[in-house]
């Protein structure tokens, strides 16, 4: 197929404003089409003190922490052995804590500040948080 002066100069134009040739060349080529977004990672509502998520960097699944009693909470049954990250909206303080068996003890396996957000050091063995508003 040959191309006409118009897309020839079409190309020209989108090649100049492009930091590399190779990709632009086969992008003027191809047929894009539109993909729905995923949604964003850590992504929360402000009126909650944190949230866990199922998956690393924020992503899938996630449980709102509503209530900060400035002591241990363990999550819903359901969240135990499954959080891998972590965001704190606005406690002074919240850790995940995972029990050590045949114990009372706990070890932490996220710490974080206000404001911050991170993964566990060892994900799927959350079972608790400690928060203080």
């Amino acid at each position: 197929m040959r191309e006409t002066r118009r897309q020839r100069s079409t190309a020209i134009r989108i090649l100049r404003g492009c930091d590399c040739f190779q990709r632009c060349s086969r992008a003027r080529f191809s047929v894009s089409r539109r993909r729905r977004a995923a949604p964003a990672a850590y992504e929360c509502p402000a009126n909650a003190f944190g949230y866990v998520y199922d998956g690393p960097n924020g992503i899938g699944p996630r449980h709102e922490i509503t209530e900060c009693r400035g002591g241990y909470q363990d999550l819903p049954r359901n969240w135990w052995d499954r959080v891998e990250s972590a965001h704190n909206m606005k406690a002074k303080a919240f850790h995940l804590e995972t029990y050590v068996p045949g114990t009372t003890a706990s070890d932490v396996v996220l710490s974080l500040q206000p404001g911050t957000r991170g993964n566990t050091q060892v994900p799927g063995v959350t079972d608790r948080i400690w928060c203080h508003p």
